[in-house]
This record gives C-alpha cells, structure tokens and sequence, in this order.
C-alpha cells in the first residue's frame, strides 16, 4: 500500500494542511519543494546587495515572492551606489533582513541601505541537532567592520527538517530558517555618497538610531 499523503499540522487557530493526491494543487508541491540562500560576494560582476536571500521554489514556481530579477546592477567599487537605485538590485527587493531607518528619505520605500556593498559574508554548510543547515553570516555585510555599521551579527540559519513522522520517514520541502541579529551597541551615523557615480547617497543624520526595525520578508 502507498504511505499516507504528508500533512502539516496547522498553527493552533488553522487546519492542518494535508497533500491530497486526487486533487493537486500548488500545496500538494510543497513536499517536492527546495530552498536557495544566495551568498554569492557583492562584489562580482552584475552582483546585486541581497546577501541571505531565500528562495523557496518548487517545479520552477517561487513560493516566496520578491523583486530580485530584472534591472542589470551597476557597480564598480564601493563607492559606486547605482545599484540601491533599484528595488530589485537592493535589500528591499528580496528575502532577507531589511531595515526600515536605512531606506532613503522621499524614495517611496525603493532605495534601501541595510547592506553595505563590495563587502562578502560567509557560507558554511554544519550538522545542528542532527539536521542539515547552511548558516550564511552576513554580519559585516550589515556593517559589523565600521562603527557606522547597522548589525555587528546577522546570521542566518537554514535547515532542512526532512526526518519524518517515524523512523526511516521523510518528509522532505519542510524547512527552519532562524535569523540571530544583534544591532551594533553605540553606532555612529552612516553615511553613503554616491553621487560620484551617479548613484543615490545615503545620510542618516545624527543621532544614529541605537534602535532598529528589522523585516525578515519571508
């Protein structure tokens, strides 16, 4: 006899969701699906500023959404800022750790700052707890080197909770993603100019925020 069709338990308030073979649809995918975390260095060719973007996809659909794919990003040094300019070239574009005080004041929530660019984070693939996780550290991506920094630690944690209800079991497109992040103690106002490429500039003002609101966008 074929096992019984996978369910994820609801929240409490909801339903468990429960794959039915007879009738597919785009949750009765999720068991097929595969997470992507992007931890390519920023300062490649074309690169865009989204270290940790998570994407979750399955048969070529995306179940997260996001802005990151379209405009070409510029860049040439870390002094070139053409590639914020863009929604889909900056933070605010994709899946991962934004933060609302290094959006550009009048940009109407498209020029965001909460990475710093030509700075590379760190991939490593661990056993935590008997799972398998990539832990991406974007800590000086988020300005941890500079006492203008946002973050002195952002670190993302991506597991695959693939053992399933009984032993020998899987249960596969099941996935933990833990954010730890820390805002850097007694940080100085950042300031980005990127006129000189023709790129927006950034000016937080003093005093800086010692206190920041953070969206995991996922």
């Amino acid at each position: 006899a074929s096992p019984p069709a996978p369910c994820f338990d609801g929240d409490g308030t909801s339903a468990a969701l429960c794959v039915d073979p007879a009738l597919p649809s785009l949750p009765d995918s999720i068991p097929y699906s595969s997470l992507h975390v992007q931890a390519r260095p920023n300062t490649f060719p074309h690169s865009e500023v989204d270290f940790g973007h998570l994407i979750w996809s399955v048969w070529g659909t995306r179940l997260l959404s996001e802005f990151g794919y379209g405009t070409i990003a510029s860049s040439v040094n870390k002094y070139d800022m053409r590639r914020y300019e863009y929604l889909d070239n900056n933070p605010a574009g994709h899946n991962t750790v934004v933060i609302r005080e290094a959006f550009q004041e009048g940009s109407k929530g498209t020029v965001n700052f909460s990475q710093l660019s030509h700075v590379a984070g760190r991939l490593a693939e661990e056993r935590i707890g008997g799972r398998s996780c990539i832990v991406t550290d974007g800590s000086e991506v988020y300005g941890a080197a500079r006492p203008d920094g946002w973050l002195d630690t952002m670190v993302r944690y991506s597991c695959a909770l693939d053992e399933g209800h009984g032993a020998g079991e899987d249960v596969p497109g099941v996935f933990l993603v833990v954010d730890v992040l820390r805002v850097k103690p007694d940080r100085a106002p950042l300031e980005l100019y990127g006129s000189q490429y023709g790129g927006p500039s950034f000016s937080e003002g003093a005093p800086a925020h010692q206190r920041l609101t953070m969206d995991e966008y996922f």
